[in-house]
């Protein structure tokens, strides 16, 4: 990875969503050029049910392939994730509640967790005094930030609640 030192390599080894001749035509040439750089192990950055990754992995390449599960949802596609499951070789887990999902759908023995994806004891908070300064914050107020999708089952607004609650 970029200043690791480590090589990688992005291909995209699902279908478009959107009708386009590029995508299509580079996502068909992804299982050729996928087999051509003869990789030991495929993760996946793909954090959707979608199965086709992994069966292009297996069937294109002698590579292991991981992925890691980074929430609770697997009723609204079924078989997409257990098939995805079934053909990955590890899956990572980021809390002991999708410990618990995985082990009841049968994937305990695939599953390793690392709970957050965070190192906090090299990641701590950081006071970024420009930006309070900018948006008129004081020094001593929690400033939070959120990287997630945001649908209504993951309760952000419940947060934002709770949030102007205690201002």
């Amino acid at each position: 990875v970029i200043g690791l030192g480590i090589p990688y390599f992005q291909l995209r080894l699902q279908p478009p969503r959107s009708p386009s001749a590029a995508r299509f035509a580079q996502f068909f040439k992804a299982p050729f050029l996928l087999r051509s750089k003869s990789y030991d192990l495929v993760h996946s950055l793909c954090y959707q049910s979608v199965f086709i990754e992994p069966l292009i992995v297996k069937t294109f390449s002698k590579a292991k392939y991981i992925y890691t599960k980074t929430n609770l949802e697997w009723d609204n596609h079924i078989i997409n994730w257990h098939l995805k499951s079934k053909l990955s070789d590890r899956i990572i887990s980021i809390s002991g509640a999708t410990d618990e999902l995985l082990t009841s759908r049968g994937f305990k023995e695939k599953t390793t967790t690392i709970p957050s994806g965070i190192d906090t004891d090299i990641f701590t908070p950081l006071k970024n005094t420009t930006l309070r300064q900018a948006h008129k914050v004081p020094e001593h107020a929690i400033v939070f930030g959120c990287a997630a999708q945001f649908v209504e089952w993951k309760e952000h607004l419940t947060l934002i609640k709770a949030f102007d609650k205690l201002s």
